[in-house]
């Protein structure tokens, strides 16, 4: 928004005299802040520069950030962890001792995506987070976590 200062006419009724008096009015321009349009330049940069880029995930990411921002499940708040993947067995090969639940499937897109936030997010505690699977024609998700014994890698270390 810009202010403008717009003239404006006014008339004494007194003296019959017209006057005039400036205003300020801020004013709506054709140009206007997008947080999507930034959330998806932010998620098509972490795409790329993570050589995952697809517009189906990079739509199905924005949702999902979009819905993390608000998400609550029978009324309270939920953050859970959510890690995109393109190779699930080699990701538990990197976690010794840890366990993965698969919930569901859908085909690639924005949708599959929703559903598995949906799904398993009220799951995701006590050190359970969701993966999402990036397969040539489709997404399956789930849980997963690192071993629960003392000498287990935490999930974001295993990158």
């Amino acid at each position: 928004m810009h202010t403008h200062i717009i003239p404006r006419c006014a008339v004494d009724w007194s003296s019959g005299r017209r006057r005039f008096e400036h205003a300020a009015f801020l004013m709506p321009t054709d140009s206007f802040l997008s947080l999507r349009k930034s959330l998806r330049g932010a998620v098509d940069d972490l795409l790329d520069a993570e050589a995952m880029a697809c517009l189906k995930t990079q739509d199905g990411l924005v949702s999902i950030v979009e819905a993390l921002a608000r998400y609550r499940e029978e009324g309270r708040e939920l953050f859970p962890e959510l890690y995109v993947i393109d190779d699930l067995p080699a990701v538990l090969r990197a976690l010794p001792g840890s366990q993965h639940v698969p919930i569901g499937n859908g085909p690639r897109d924005a949708a599959t995506m929703a559903k598995a936030l949906k799904q398993c997010a009220p799951l995701a505690q006590d050190g359970w987070v969701v993966y999402i699977h990036r397969e040539p024609d489709r997404f399956s998700f789930g849980l997963m976590r690192s071993g629960i014994h003392a000498l287990s890698v935490p999930i974001p270390m295993c990158w």
